[in-house]
């Protein structure tokens, strides 16, 4: 996880430094030698122009990350009375504190004549001390804070008093930059018509990459030397493009591809299309890469204890390095897991049939499988990072499947399934639209290749970055999003490797659904999800009930909360209560034998559950006529309806006389005009009207015949409303509250669905959906046969239709248009709602016990 921030911040953290280098070394002699990152300017005029008429680079310039370091270098510039002179200018950014880095700035004092005493103290407060026979100047005002020192001809400059010192101490000392032969090799190589030269240095990096993480990557100091980038702004994109060192004398792991040769790079169709990071390699000759290793290791004196642990459990690698070709690559998903949880990897495999039989003689028995996908588990621990070395670190004992020519490696199950229904439904990088333009960057031979994506790159970041997490809330932090792509490769070729790393906005970027999560169940589930909310994370949860009668509480990161076991089936959906009027939740419901309220830990409420004194026929109702939370729960019960206070206790004064056929609708409570309307149906079809004591509010003679759906009731005055159901016929039959009765069959086809939200209503026939409402007509024809009810979701102002046909599902806006990424896995009826955050999610059912959670757009 630690490459994370190497590839996207490594180029950036450098991009506001705004001087101009000097072709003369005596700027240089001042930069500290171990300085993460070097920073040579060639071209002032123009370079900050240039980076804000680039998207990426406004994005860069604004961002929360940088901001600082942008701010400080254009307000110095306000100095400058003479704005078309060239200043010369080198950086370096360097340690500064405990768990900080900051910049140096150095620069000969005949290009920045502005900087005088007398320019401070007009312009801000001014004090100074003695350091080692020169004067440091501290410099105030409302803009500026920063420390500036004059010595021999130089001008040091930093918002950090330290570095200042550091500078001071370094020009001291007989050991700069200039006797760093790797350095000087890869300044010569710079480019000085690039506007920026950018000179990494990796044996410096750990320490950099320690102050935003807990964990110190000391791999990245044996990565390569020196990197020398130049860089070319463009509208669209940030090119930065140059060597990387791998020098001879030096052991590092760029250059274990020095003899393996090429190999043309397939990775693409195995990516998953929610992943935001991947980091691959690959090589021609993978025994020459595993010689070069040990070697390698060995230098590191990490060799015997390497092959100690792998002879301890008895690890031959020979038998692993013929199976595999030499493209391998871990990737990190967008999804609701930890950084290692979201870690995968892929191996390519030459022989599938010797591999699997291979990986499967170190695995346990099959642990599950899924959608003809076996999924096994290593038995011993870190198998992989034995073979493949750190790339494959975090990964002790992964679960892992074989798909085409790819073995998959997963820290967490559910993450391997949700691996396995994007290959299923070929949702790859390869077969997706926005990749085609990030793909075109790609050298298919370069030995390391590293892609990012926005916005799930920063989703992943906020998961490892140390202290304060990204707002991508926040004005500048959204900015970011305007890179939509990270391209960083590296192709190496005897004591250099080729280094390109490109930061890419798209103009019209791809939006798509992408599964988020996937938790499995006991058993199938019985229920569709429910979303209720959490009164203390303001967060919309999952409900749901399986085959054995269990229910489950899911958080909207996919983890079961807990579970309760039930007497029977809830009837209907749950729906939830503040029954102690102090603004906590709880969850009401009811099954065929007793009523249900439940805490937000899945404790029953005392004196729930209680045993209804007879069998429900109906889901019950939950009533609160004015508002007050002073609810009625009214329960079906045959041919009775019962109603219950929160107390356990039936309501005095409740009147409903026993009907002549069990009950078999939800009761359900509308307000017209200033009256209130309960009604409800029996199996025979006949409606009840009722007021708030139980009793028949208006008679209704005619029946609704063969009632096959539930009741709904339209209209805005007592006049105009009536009741609408559908018959098992298929026709449509409409009942006034003046008891006028008719039947109507508009549709291509018979429908067998009803279902209403808002103002607007979806009938579902056979292979077609009908959406009616007094602003929008439509009808949708389905490419299969409905496989589960169709769904209607007013989702703030905004409506969503959900439908089933076999396993796929498939999620239409208001306009009846179908989203992108269609259709997703799964097999019952979907929800969509808000979980948490503003983006858009599905859940639903799948075989085996699975709940499935979309991602349906990019928030």
């Amino acid at each position: 996880m630690k490459r994370l921030a190497f590839f996207l911040l490594l180029c950036v953290v450098c991009l506001f430094s705004c001087e101009k280098p000097h072709q003369s070394s005596n700027a240089l002699s001042a930069i500290p030698v171990n300085s993460a990152v070097v920073v040579r300017i060639n071209n002032l005029a123009g370079f900050q122009a240039d980076l804000e008429n680039s998207i990426p680079g406004a994005a860069l310039q604004n961002s929360v990350l940088f901001a600082e370091v942008n701010e400080f270098i254009s307000r110095l510039g306000a100095f400058n009375d003479d704005q078309t002179r060239d200043i010369q200018v080198f950086g370096g950014y360097h340690v500064s504190g405990a768990g900080r880095f900051d910049w140096l700035w150095c620069v000969e004092e005949a290009h920045v004549p502005f900087l005088t005493m007398q320019a401070l103290k007009s312009k801000g407060t001014t004090t100074a001390r003695n350091y080692a026979e020169t004067q440091i100047l501290h410099f105030n005002s409302e803009e500026l804070d920063f420390y500036i020192a004059e010595v021999s001809g130089l001008i040091l400059l930093s918002t950090e008093e330290n570095l200042v010192e550091s500078g001071l101490k370094q020009l001291q000392t007989q050991i700069d930059l200039q006797t760093d032969a790797q350095f000087m090799h890869v300044l010569r190589t710079a480019n000085t018509k690039d506007p920026i030269n950018l000179f990494v240095q990796f044996s410096a990096l750990p320490d950099w990459q320690e102050t935003l993480w807990t964990e110190k990557p000391t791999w990245l100091a044996d990565f390569a030397g020196w990197s020398a980038l130049d860089l070319d702004i463009n509208s669209e994109d940030l090119n930065l493009t140059g060597i990387t060192l791998v020098p001879d004398s030096t052991a590092t792991y760029l250059g274990l591809f020095t003899n393996t040769n090429n190999r043309s790079a397939q990775f693409e169709t195995i990516i998953p299309e929610n992943t935001a990071l991947v980091i691959h390699q690959s090589c021609g000759d993978l025994t020459a890469w595993a010689a070069a290793f040990d070697k390698f290791l060995g230098v590191k004196n990490r060799l015997k204890k390497r092959n100690g642990l792998r002879d301890a459990i008895g690890l031959k690698p020979e038998s692993w390095y013929k199976v595999f070709s030499g493209e391998m690559g871990v990737i990190f998903v967008d999804a609701a897991l930890s950084a290692d949880q979201s870690k995968q990897a892929y191996l390519h495999v030459n022989d599938a049939k010797t591999a699997f039989s291979l990986v499967q003689s170190w695995s346990g028995q099959s642990v599950e499988t899924y959608r003809n996908h076996d999924i096994r588990r290593l038995k011993e621990r870190n198998v992989l990072p034995l073979l493949f070395g750190k790339l494959f670190s975090n990964m002790p004992q992964p679960y892992w499947f074989m798909h085409n020519d790819w073995i998959i490696f997963s820290n967490d199950i559910e993450a391997a399934k949700n691996y396995i229904n994007a290959m299923m439904a070929e949702k790859s990088w390869s077969n997706s639209a926005s990749f085609n333009q990030a793909e075109r960057l790609l050298e298919s031979d370069a030995h390391i290749i590293v892609i990012a994506r926005n916005p799930e790159l920063l989703n992943l970041a906020q998961k490892t970055i140390k202290g304060q997490k990204i707002n991508l809330k926040d004005e500048k932090s959204s900015l970011l999003n305007d890179i939509n792509w990270v391209v960083m490769q590296f192709k190496q070729r005897n004591n250099a490797a080729y280094t390109e790393l490109v930061l890419l906005h798209q103009t019209k970027q791809e939006v798509t659904a992408k599964q988020y999560w996937s938790t499995t169940l006991d058993e199938p589930a019985k229920s569709q999800p429910t979303l209720v909310r959490n009164h203390y994370s303001k967060a919309n949860e999952v409900v749901l009930q399986d085959e054995g009668n269990t229910l489950y509480l899911i958080d909207p990161k996919g983890k079961i909360l807990w579970k309760k076991q039930l007497d029977g089936p809830i009837l209907g959906r749950v729906k939830q209560i503040d029954m102690f009027r102090n603004n906590k939740l709880q969850l009401v419901f009811n099954t065929a034998n007793k009523l249900y309220i439940l805490d937000r830990n899945g404790q029953d409420v005392a004196p729930f559950p209680i045993q209804l004194p007879a069998s429900a026929t109906a889901p019950l109702g939950v009533f609160d006529y004015s508002g007050t939370r002073d609810y009625r729960l009214v329960v079906p019960c045959g041919k009775r309806m019962l109603n219950f206070g929160v107390d356990g206790r039936q309501v005095k004064g409740w009147n409903f006389t026993a009907v002549n056929a069990n009950l078999i609708t939800e009761p359900k409570h509308e307000v017209l005009g200033s009256k209130d309307f309960i009604h409800l149906a029996d199996e025979g079809g006949a409606v009840f009207v009722l007021n708030r004591r139980g009793e028949v509010r208006i008679p209704l003679r005619n029946k609704i015949p063969s009632l096959a759906s539930p009741i709904y009731l339209r209209g805005k005055s007592q006049s105009e409303a009536q009741f609408f159901a559908l018959s098992k016929t298929g026709y449509q039959i409409n009942l006034s509250l003046t008891d006028i009765i008719d039947s109507i069959q508009p549709f291509g086809t018979k429908p067998k669905y009803v279902h209403q939200a808002g103002d607007k209503t979806l009938f579902g026939s056979t292979t077609e959906l009908y959406l009616r409402s007094e602003d929008v007509n439509f009808d949708i024809e389905l490419e299969d046969e409905l496989s589960a009810p169709p769904a209607l979701y007013k989702v703030g102002s905004t409506f969503y239709i959900t439908a089933t046909t076999g396993e796929s599902v498939w999620v239409y806006d208001a306009r009846g248009e179908l989203l992108p990424g269609m259709p997703l896995y799964g097999t019952g009826t979907g929800t969509v709602g808000f979980t948490q955050g503003d983006a858009l999610h599905l859940l639903v059912t799948a075989p085996d016990g699975v709940l499935v959670d979309y991602k349906l757009s990019l928030q």
